[in-house]
């Protein structure tokens, strides 16, 4: 009879319904638990939701259009938004592969058909700076760049020229990936999320990296003991949670990746575009709030002036964080890092990268060259070091 809900008339329909329905309320269940005790839980969460926020919202909208069209207009309704659904995918992967493609392989035959060079840069004095008058790019970058290409290939002097429009850290490599240029002259940090896309030579040299916090601050215990002994990854974590820091940062750069992996994604309560750290550590003095963090490139944040009056400090040891900096190439392009690595390796045997650096480091930035070296090492130094992902 109608409305009879006894299960002794369901068939496997019904049955299945009912199933499906208590699972679903206990996974549901199961997972409040989890994201109000298990804090991993909670952290994994947060990480789906950033990555694939965006295609979850998208196939919610089109399973809407689906309902509405099919309950509107039936099969035409369903047809045009079968259309829809397919044209959004369509754009939605073309996207996705200009922007990430992973690997093309570039085949410029032997190292000899190298005859155009088109470098990528950004400002980040001394490595790459412009001129004040041609606004042309210069520093140690170009300089090493048109040593290492600048011997003749089989008679024939390669063209380098740079690329007409500066670019910044969001954009600097995906101009690298979709082949506006062939190289970065602008050395960057050799991380493993970067090198997903892009290439890297071998390190022209290692560069120190600092955590910075007030002065207040660098008093607490757990800081104050990271810079008394051989530092280990473990006992960096235990620190910044211990002393509740948290990280200013700037996307794209090496500050938002040691601040994820020294802490978390929770701990980022500033997050930035551009090359402004100066800002960064100019607001580490003057927000009320004490436990502001910002790890950076040594030989950068010794400049500052907050950090040369002492009211930002630098709590790490000396070496306790390296970084390989390198020339960046597209990745497939094998003739061209081949290239470089050699003429590198051969150019190391003379001396290296460090005394162009000191050079640079004493013209323009007014610093003495012999203090290099608490900045930038041209070997790795394992037995100190934190290991590099």
């Amino acid at each position: 009879m109608p409305g009879d809900v006894s299960p002794s008339g369901w068939g496997s329909d019904h049955w299945l319904a009912v199933v499906s329905f208590w699972l679903t309320v206990i996974g549901l269940v199961l997972a409040v638990i989890a994201l109000v005790f298990v804090p991993e839980f909670r952290t994994w969460v947060r990480k789906v939701l950033r990555a694939y926020w965006e295609p979850s919202l998208s196939g919610f909208l089109m399973a809407a259009i689906f309902f509405v069209a099919y309950w509107r207009w039936h099969a035409l309704g369903l047809n045009g938004a079968l259309a829809f659904s397919v044209i959004v995918l369509t754009l939605w992967a073309a996207q996705r592969f200009r922007t990430w493609r992973r690997y093309k392989r570039y085949d410029r035959g032997r190292w000899e058909a190298i005859t155009k060079i088109r470098y990528g840069h950004l400002e980040y004095p001394p490595f790459l700076y412009y001129g004040q008058e041609d606004r042309n790019p210069a520093g140690l970058g170009v300089t090493l760049l048109n040593q290492l290409l600048g011997s003749p290939l089989n008679g024939k002097k390669i063209d380098i020229k740079p690329f007409g429009v500066p670019r910044n850290w969001n954009d600097v490599l995906e101009g690298l990936v979709n082949g506006q240029y062939d190289v970065v002259a602008t050395p960057l940090f050799a991380t493993f999320d970067r090198s997903k896309y892009v290439a890297f030579t071998a390190p022209l040299c290692f560069s120190n990296v600092g955590l910075y916090v007030r002065e207040d601050v660098a008093g607490l215990t757990a800081l104050r003991n990271l810079s008394s002994r051989d530092l280990t990854t473990d006992e960096l974590k235990a620190a910044v949670q211990e002393s509740a820091l948290k990280f200013l940062c700037v996307k794209g750069e090496i500050s938002r990746k040691l601040a994820v992996k020294y802490g978390d994604r929770s701990s980022i309560v500033s997050e930035v575009s551009g090359t402004i750290l100066p800002n960064l550590f100019e607001k580490m003095v003057a927000q009320p709030t004490p436990h502001y963090a910002l790890f950076c490139e040594s030989f950068y944040a010794e400049n500052q002036e907050v950090v040369k009056s002492r009211a930002v400090k630098n709590v790490l040891p000396l070496h306790g964080i390296l970084y390989p900096v390198c020339f960046a190439v597209r990745q497939g392009d094998y003739q061209l890092v081949n290239l470089l690595n050699i003429r590198l390796l051969q150019f190391n045997q003379n001396g290296g990268a460090l005394p162009l650096l000191a050079a640079e480091w004493e013209r323009h930035q007014g610093v003495e060259a012999k203090n290099i070296k608490q900045h930038f090492v041209a070997e790795w130094p394992c037995k100190s070091a934190l290991p590099i992902v």
